[in-house]
């Protein structure tokens, strides 16, 4: 497959993903209900709530929380757009769900939409499909260092129960001795009284 093939199949594979990101409204700190774009995934909030804000600062921008909302303020963000906008992000959901939303402003709360910026808003779409990669990385660290804990606290429970076998072992070894010495014992005390009874 030549690589001009491989960059159409990709390109092919993040439109298809786009179609999963939805153009709506939402509220917006105390700005009302302004234009977004968003996307529901099956992860709990807090999940892609701190995958998309690592995303971010690995990306070196640096925003402000506020009212449910990040804002990334004057910045030029190459995967949003190559001029500078206000760009803010939202996360709302459950344990069990949640959705990103991404809102993008020219300045003055000149919030885009497909149809007053079609190419910033391609751009939105392409950026929230792809932080379901990192929020699938992420989510999975998350369940390694879960499992981890587990298998060290198992771990603990396994070696507790060993070194309880192994003293019950000394215990048993320490007590069928301290047995035979009874034994050996009562037979010597019985051959006496045997041997002083066969006397009389």
């Amino acid at each position: 497959m030549t690589s001009l093939a491989v960059l159409a199949l990709f390109l092919l594979s993040l439109q298809g993903f786009a179609q999963n990101v939805s153009e709506t409204s939402e509220e917006l700190q105390k700005l009302g209900k302004q234009p977004a774009f968003s996307m529901n995934l099956n992860y709990a909030k807090s999940t892609v709530e701190q995958a998309l804000a690592l995303r971010l600062k690995n990306d070196k921008l640096k925003g402000s929380s506020s009212k449910g909302a990040v804002k990334y303020e004057n910045v030029r963000y190459p995967a949003i757009a190559d001029v500078p906008v206000d760009f803010y992000t939202k996360v709302t959901g459950s344990k069990k769900a949640a959705t990103i939303y991404v809102f993008v402003s020219k300045g003055y709360e000149n919030f885009v939409t497909s149809s007053s910026d079609a190419n910033i808003a391609n751009n939105a779409r392409i950026f929230l499909t792809s932080t379901l990669e990192d929020v699938k990385k992420y989510d999975l660290k998350n369940q390694i260092n879960a499992q981890e804990k587990e298998v060290k606290k198992a771990q603990k429970d396994y070696d507790k129960f060993v070194k309880k076998q192994e003293d019950l072992k000394k215990q048993q070894e320490k007590t069928a001795k301290e047995t035979q010495k009874a034994k050996e014992n009562l037979n010597t005390q019985q051959s006496k009284l045997k041997s002083l009874s066969s006397s009389k």
